[in-house]
């Protein structure tokens, strides 16, 4: 899909949302198919670093509150899912010890390229590992992972596929294993609500003005209006199996924290 066909399809408007009944069968849609997302992050991956900076910086922040809520420990393994281009790795390896591992997956290769220079850069660059799948169907091993982390990829994926991602994170966890997954949301009620849709809104505006490639990052409000509470991932990872599901707010409810265990066999 080329960049003419990805633009016209990111800006239509958000769908009536599917009944309980009718989801099951509803086929993906256009805004959420998998080829139309890969061609999204393969355009932003050279300047995926100004998210930070249109979000002053809130990422970062975001990024150190879910590896502060992990149980780390040396030598333990990590999944990474839609890593984009690494932004936990530096968070991560310092609390895994010179034999701690990071495999980290995604399914665009240019932001597996960008995250091919960020593991370069770092000292412990050679603990990570980097795996070009989805991260619905990762390929991993079963029972290779003692933690699954994911930051800011799950507003791009389908409501329809949170059961296959939350199916994969059990496959992957040791029993007993931690899962932390971290995302943009929007408060449901209140001032809170109206400054973070206004707050969209004008960084909309402003990207269209600046124009050039970081354009396309307007594009990743469409997911971010649409995402609004981490109720449906948490549903679908206690149909799992997973426990102790629970979902914290951050910042007032702007980002949110999912964390869930495997039960221990």
């Amino acid at each position: 899909m080329n960049k003419t066909m990805l633009l016209p399809v990111l800006m239509r408007p958000a769908p009536t949302p599917a009944t309980p009944a009718t989801r099951v069968v509803a086929t993906v849609p256009p805004l959420y198919e998998p080829a139309l997302v890969r061609q999204l992050f393969n355009y932003m991956a050279l300047t995926y670093r100004w998210h930070a900076i249109l979000v002053a910086g809130l990422t970062g922040w975001w990024r150190r509150q879910l590896v502060a809520r992990l149980p780390l420990a040396p030598g333990q393994r990590v999944v990474d899912l839609m890593t984009g281009t690494g932004e936990l790795w530096s968070r991560l390896l310092p609390r895994l010890g010179p034999t701690g591992r990071v495999r980290a997956v995604d399914f665009s290769s240019s932001m597996l390229h960008a995250a091919a220079r960020r593991r370069t850069a770092l000292p412990a660059g050679q603990q990570v590992s980097l795996h070009h799948a989805d991260a619905c169907c990762s390929g991993l091993a079963s029972g290779s992972a003692d933690v699954v982390v994911s930051a800011f990829g799950l507003k791009t994926l389908a409501p329809a596929a949170y059961p296959a991602l939350a199916a994969e994170i059990v496959r992957l966890l040791v029993p007993g294993g931690t899962v932390a997954l971290l995302e943009l949301t929007v408060p449901a009620s209140g001032w809170r609500r109206l400054v973070c849709l206004h707050y969209m809104q004008a960084l909309n505006c402003l990207l269209q003005q600046i124009g050039g490639p970081l354009t396309i990052h307007a594009h990743l409000l469409s997911y971010a209006r649409r995402f609004a509470t981490l109720d449906e991932v948490a549903a679908a990872c206690r149909a799992a199996g997973l426990i102790n599901v629970r979902v914290e707010q951050l910042t007032g409810g702007i980002a949110s924290v999912l964390l869930a265990e495997q039960p221990a066999r």
